[in-house]
């Protein structure tokens, strides 16, 4: 991965150091941080959190936003930020983007933006206000995992429909067989639907050369529950729905049921299998199966903090 960033490193700002900080950016952050190193760079990580701090080495500053002296301190840094990851609860993040005020260059988001419409759309309005300088990023990982990155790439270049022939079918599965995680009871509460289909639509948006948004005409949907979820909504579901130029999709998303996690593009020559756990893509056609990327070690988080210092360092 080519880091860029500027004569005085690069200071990385984390806004909420919950489960996505140590599941998903600190393992990346320290990965990108021993690359810079051995390039004579340097990347700072600082945190902006609610409770004091968790004394991270990998943490350079930390902040207690309940804490006034350390909002005092936090504001006095931010203009020096490259760039800031919100991951906090979906009902904060745009609270925390105008706490940026248009000072950092790049801001990357969890999804969902908001858990409100209206305020996410109201966000396009300090975006504009704040013009060239600052670029946003709604952060979709399954969008970066290299299977997913592999079968874009085939899709931009038409390769892809060179491979399989005309689609017919895009069968798109995210699945796992643990349950809902523990602390996670609020966010899904009104079901898996809002929380794990949105991957499935983005993927397809871009499998599909972004037209696909308006043409999905959904022909079906079947919801379940496992036994004992703590949670009201569905646990699992099917959707299923038709684009305009005819193709089949099905989009299974699902906890506590089994571990299955691919996408499937069939046509009249082949089908297109990419496995998004493993990062394996086969090509399974009449003559056998074809591996065309083997198994390969999941650096989604890694490759979107590295795209962001990138632009980062453009903007500055």
């Amino acid at each position: 991965m080519r880091l860029v960033s500027g004569t005085g490193g690069t200071s990385i700002l984390i806004i909420g150091a919950g489960s996505v900080w140590r599941g998903k950016y600190r393992p990346a952050l320290e990965r990108l941080e021993t690359a810079a190193r051995e390039q004579g760079r340097e990347i700072r990580v600082l945190v902006a959190e609610r409770r004091s701090s968790d004394h991270d080495p990998l943490v350079s500053d930390w902040f207690c936003i309940e804490d006034d002296g350390d909002r005092r301190r936090l504001d006095d840094v931010v203009g020096s930020v490259n760039v800031a990851v919100i991951a906090t609860w979906d009902a904060n993040h745009i609270e925390n983007l105008r706490m940026l005020d248009g000072r950092v260059p790049v801001v990357l988001i969890e999804k969902p933006l908001s858990d409100s419409l209206t305020e996410a759309r109201s966000a396009l309005v300090d975006l504009d206000r704040w013009g060239d300088r600052v670029r946003c990023f709604a952060v979709d990982h399954y969008l970066s995992k290299p299977a997913i990155r592999y079968v874009l790439r085939l899709a931009r270049s038409g390769k892809l429909q060179e491979m399989v022939g005309q689609i017919s079918e895009i069968r798109i599965s995210i699945r796992e067989e643990r349950g809902i995680e523990p602390g996670r009871e609020i966010l899904l509460d009104h079901g898996i639907l809002e929380d794990m289909l949105i991957h499935a639509l983005q993927m397809l948006i871009e499998l599909l050369d972004g037209h696909v948004a308006g043409e999905l005409a959904i022909s079906g949907v079947q919801t379940a529950s496992y036994d004992g979820s703590p949670i009201r909504g569905e646990t699992s579901a099917r959707v299923e729905m038709r684009s305009a130029s005819g193709i089949a999709v099905a989009a299974l998303v699902g906890k506590g049921q089994l571990d299955e996690k691919l996408v499937e593009i069939s046509g009249n020559l082949a089908v297109l299998r990419a496995n998004i756990t493993t990062g394996r893509v086969d090509l399974l056609s009449g003559d056998g199966t074809a591996e065309l990327q083997g198994e390969v070690e999941d650096d989604a988080y890694d490759v979107i903090l590295g795209e962001a210092i990138d632009v980062a360092a453009q903007l500055r």
